[in-house]
């Protein structure tokens, strides 16, 4: 484990054609090697273990030959080629995994970096793999052919205006073909198009339910986002971003399965957070997919309106019964016999509504991956 320990310390803080020649040439050259390298002279004995794996040496020369390229300090690239000589004749002990991806994360070949440490976290799990993980992000034009696609086809749905396209975006088909084979964590990417900047970021939280999270970002900082939890609440915003997060107007809607209803707001942030004035338009107890709520919801609407100080708290007057189980009120119909409240704020009033508040993610500051 020694060496798999020095290197997650240097990441954090920052194939062979095998020929059918005789058995026993082989032999005899791993044999010259292994006296190569005991005289120190890592060059000419990585040289006869090269030679030896052409005669059909097994995967102890492979061992050999990593062994003698470490020593003599071999450039990454050589290093690369014999880890992966020797992933793909079988011979990977579990560190194997986490130090190839850590020259493939040293090389700036992060969509390889990303694969090959997911293939040690599902065979060694940890916190450390995961915080290593998190830190990469890929551009979707350098990665494999399906994620490049899944990303453009979510490019492309976000800079159309169609909302019903949007809502009926194959969500769960993309998080599948952008996250093959993830069981915790998350996969970021980036794609950039013609000044529009794209930013995903699709995974499990901390309760393992799925998520798809979107972001497009104009030349002008307006920005789109689209955001699927679990399969069951889905966000759609439109804004745009300063320094702080989202900032300025905004209209956002919100559709909910597991609580069957729909939202439609519009309102104003000032550094992430809601201010002034909110209008709402909801309903309640539909039925269906996202689809089904979609058309449900718009056929039975109920008008709202609210209002927030510059910190984001809600400024309505509030309810008892509400107030008591720490919920918010933050709008009420024009007629106030109906009111929209937030259950379960915990710090009731004095809550600070945001984008989340309503189940849009917020604004992405993280940035690609770039090579140190």
């Amino acid at each position: 484990m020694k060496r798999i320990t020095a290197l997650f310390a240097l990441i954090l803080g920052a194939v062979f054609i095998l020929s059918a020649c005789a058995p026993a040439d082989a032999a005899k050259l791993s044999e010259q090697a292994k006296e190569f390298t005991v005289g120190g002279d890592y060059e000419k004995a990585a040289e006869k273990y090269r030679q030896a794996i052409e005669a059909g040496a097994g995967k102890a020369t492979r061992r050999g030959l990593i062994e003698a390229l470490e020593a003599g300090k071999s450039a990454e690239n050589e290093l690369i080629e014999a880890y992966e000589g020797l992933y793909y004749a079988n011979g990977f002990d579990n560190e194997d995994y986490a130090i190839l991806a850590g020259l493939y994360l040293s090389s700036g070949n992060y969509g390889a970096a990303r694969d090959m440490y997911e293939k040690y976290y599902r065979l060694e799990p940890s916190e450390e793999t995961l915080e290593i993980l998190k830190g990469i992000v890929v551009d979707a034009q350098s990665d494999k052919k399906q994620h490049l696609q899944a990303a453009q086809t979510l490019l492309n749905l976000l800079c159309s205006d169609n909302i019903e396209e949007i809502i009926n975006s194959p969500a769960d088909e993309l998080f599948s073909a952008l996250c093959p084979k993830l069981s915790a964590g998350y996969r970021r990417y980036y794609l950039k198009s013609e000044g529009k900047t794209l930013k995903i970021e699709a995974g499990y939280d901390k309760s393992s339910a799925a998520y798809l999270n979107c972001f497009l970002t104009l030349a002008d900082n307006s920005v789109k986002s689209l955001s699927v939890y679990n399969s069951q609440e889905l966000s759609f915003l439109k804004t745009s971003a300063g320094s702080g997060g989202y900032e300025g107007a905004f209209e956002m809607w919100c559709l909910s399965i597991s609580q069957r209803n729909f939202h439609h707001y519009k309102g104003n942030f000032t550094l992430g957070r809601l201010s002034g004035k909110l209008e709402c338009e909801a309903a309640f107890g539909l039925e269906g997919d996202f689809s089904g709520l979609w058309e449900a919801g718009n056929k039975g609407l109920t008008a709202y309106s609210g209002s927030f100080n510059e910190n984001g708290k809600t400024t309505c007057a509030q309810q008892t019964a509400v107030t008591g189980t720490g919920g918010a009120v933050y709008a009420y119909n024009s007629a106030n016999t109906k009111f929209l409240y937030l259950k379960g704020a915990k710090d009731g009033a004095d809550h600070i509504f945001t984008s989340e508040t309503f189940g849009a993610p917020p604004y992405p500051l993280w940035e690609e991956t770039v090579k140190q």
